[in-house]
């Protein structure tokens, strides 16, 4: 298993200037905020010695202005195609007890060294 959980938070936090969370925003979260999962991680390929891995992220943004919902995700959404994550979801705008909230899946090819490949 390639784990590049914290790349994708660093990513997120540097890129949004928010705290990014693990699948839940806490109680005591201060909105806007991003929440990421991940949703895949299997073997892709094992070759010359070489681990592969085909991986995916939830990535969903609360607000309770749903303007700072866009923003935010184009942010995300521009940061990720940088280094190299294809977008394979997007949730429909949703609302529920007080936010707004969307939800972007990328996804890419990953070798042990975290270099990220086009799939």
């Amino acid at each position: 298993m390639i784990d590049i959980r914290k790349d994708i938070v660093d990513l997120i936090n540097k890129t949004t200037r928010m705290n990014c969370y693990f699948m839940t925003p806490p109680k005591d979260a201060e909105f806007p905020c991003v929440v990421y999962n991940e949703v895949v991680n299997s073997d892709y390929a094992f070759v010359l010695g070489n681990e592969y891995a085909n991986i995916a992220y939830n990535i969903t943004v609360y607000s309770a202005n749903p303007t700072d919902i866009f923003a935010i995700v184009d942010m995300i959404d521009r940061a990720l195609r940088d280094v190299g994550f294809n977008k394979d979801y997007t949730s429909p705008d949703m609302y529920s007890d007080g936010y707004y909230s969307k939800t972007l899946r990328f996804k890419a090819i990953i070798n042990h060294k975290g270099e990220i490949y086009n799939n």
